[in-house]
């Protein structure tokens, strides 16, 4: 059975940031997930997460541009080493690092757009808590074949977020088909989050039916 996180940044934004936490909460989500907390302090979004009783499953940091005509092997190069020491010192603390494929459409001259290249990154660092988020918006874009990329890489990605395409709205329209994938995702034996990167088509609220079916 699929467990869902909802996405702070673009859900529920009919109320300031610090509020969401309770919309979610009230809407049956027992995790959330955001982009960039970083205006807010550490210990006011723990409150937040204590009081309504809410798992954290992800949080992002900044996206890596590569600036035109740089050198893009000097970047990933770095990237790479950046990784290693940041998964070094991750670990004494028992988390993990994921590293996330983005469309070029949605972040031009973001450093890798494919799943497989996310997946060669994360087998150059080659540290145990490394794996890559598959977000599958992005990846059906960039590489299609979702089916495959969830099979054969069952175990190297430790978080999922959806949306529908084309357009990013609730994930029960468009080309992909979730019903399908939230039981194929059961049956490869994924017991991860699935984050709920999606903007709704209006309220928040009014297009959460597809979420009370899972529930």
């Amino acid at each position: 059975m699929p467990r869902f996180a909802a996405n702070l940044s673009m859900m529920f934004t009919e109320v300031p940031f610090t509020e969401r936490f309770a919309a979610a909460a009230e809407a049956g989500f027992q995790a959330v997930e955001f982009l960039f907390p970083y205006g807010f302090a550490a210990s006011e979004i723990k409150a937040k997460l204590s009081r309504h009783d809410l798992t954290l499953a992800l949080f992002n940091t900044s996206a890596g541009v590569v600036p035109d005509g740089a050198d893009g092997a000097r970047y990933r190069a770095t990237f790479i080493n950046n990784l290693r020491y940041a998964a070094d010192r991750f670990a004494a603390h028992d988390k993990r690092i994921l590293i996330e494929a983005l469309s070029p459409g949605v972040k031009p001259g973001y450093l890798f757009s494919s799943q497989y290249q996310a997946l060669g990154i994360a087998e150059e660092v080659d540290r145990p808590n490394v794996f890559i988020q598959l977000d599958t918006f992005h990846a059906q874009k960039v590489d299609g074949n979702l089916s495959h990329l969830i099979r054969e890489y069952a175990g190297r990605y430790a978080h999922v977020q959806i949306a529908s395409l084309p357009d990013r709205h609730e994930p029960d329209d468009g080309e992909i088909n979730y019903p399908w994938l939230f039981r194929l995702f059961d049956d490869v034996g994924y017991r991860g989050w699935i984050g709920c990167e999606y903007q709704p088509r209006n309220t928040t609220q009014d297009g959460l039916g597809w979420f009370n079916a899972w529930r």
